[in-house]
């Protein structure tokens, strides 16, 4: 798969969060932003020439890039909103916590976002 592909992936994924999030489907909405913003981390893997085929190997090469590239915040980022995954299998969070990290997952979403046309424009791949 492209990473262009995989990019219009995730646009559509965070599309659908949206409308289960208006829906009031909140946990589920959850979920697929995670699946929106794991598309992301996926791409930037692509870019640099690895295949993110595990919920593993995505974390650990996020983690490195992270350390790479020093921006450690965004590798936090990452683990806060993982839980979103997690409360879809075991809905231990709150409305108001799972809100929050909502709110938290799409500022990282558009991190992501902009973090990928950047790299886009660097013609890295």
């Amino acid at each position: 798969m492209q990473v262009i592909d995989i990019i219009k992936k995730s646009s559509q994924k965070y599309t659908n969060f949206k409308i289960l999030y208006e829906k009031g489907e909140i946990t589920k909405a959850g979920e697929v932003l995670w699946g929106a913003i794991q598309n992301l981390i996926f791409a930037i893997g692509l870019i640099y020439g690895k295949k993110l085929g595990s919920h593993k190997k995505l974390k650990l090469f996020w983690k490195n890039y992270c350390i790479e590239k020093n921006m450690y915040e965004h590798f936090k980022n990452f683990e806060d909103v993982e839980k979103l995954h997690t409360n879809f299998y075991y809905e231990f969070l709150d409305i108001e916590e799972l809100n929050e990290l909502i709110r938290k997952a799409e500022e990282f979403y558009e991190y992501l976002n902009n973090h990928l046309k950047e790299l886009l424009t660097e013609d890295k791949f």
